[in-house]
């Protein structure tokens, strides 16, 4: 099997998996189960649109930084 025909599983991560359900949306599949490496390039390319829009974010490091729920234990996780 070629890397670009690798399936995407799901993660258990809430918003790694809420980001692959919109990418699964934006290749028009009707489940995310279908998603492969080859949609999520044809998607994002290789990033540069998605990672200026992040950016932009006043939450980025919020989500994707340690300092965010998931990693405080005062949250109760």
């Amino acid at each position: 099997m070629q890397r670009a025909d690798l399936k995407i599983q799901l993660t258990g991560n809430p918003f790694v998996d809420t980001g692959l359900g919109v990418i699964a949306n934006l290749a028009i599949l009707d489940e995310i189960a279908e998603l492969t490496v080859s949609q999520v390039q044809q998607v994002y390319s290789d990033g540069p649109q998605l990672t200026e829009w992040n950016s932009k974010v006043k939450a980025f490091t919020q989500v994707f930084g340690t300092n965010n729920p998931l990693f405080q234990t005062a949250y109760g996780y």
